[in-house]
């Protein structure tokens, strides 16, 4: 038997908008379909990278110390961060 990896960048449990019944999506990286539509354009590329919630950061700035250089960046000013797309 085979094992195989895969990135996962979200789970969204109780999906209910996809027809009857609940269900649990797992959302993975490096989808190869590039459709106009797309609802999850994170999921394009198969490369890690941070994934930033501006509701759920406390700025700390503990991503940009394990980030790859230049990858994030933290505006003391504005308290936000600015992620480059690498």
């Amino acid at each position: 038997m085979k094992i195989s990896k895969a990135l996962v960048f979200d789970i969204k449990r109780f999906a209910v908008h996809d027809g009857y019944g609940l269900r649990t999506t797992v959302f993975f990286k490096g989808c190869p379909l590039r459709c106009k539509w797309c609802q999850n354009p994170e999921g394009l590329s198969s490369q890690r990278r941070p994934i930033y919630f501006e509701n759920s950061c406390i700025h700390c700035q503990r991503c940009v110390e394990f980030s790859k250089k230049n990858q994030i960046k933290y505006d003391v000013q504005k308290e936000v961060m600015i992620c480059e797309n690498n």
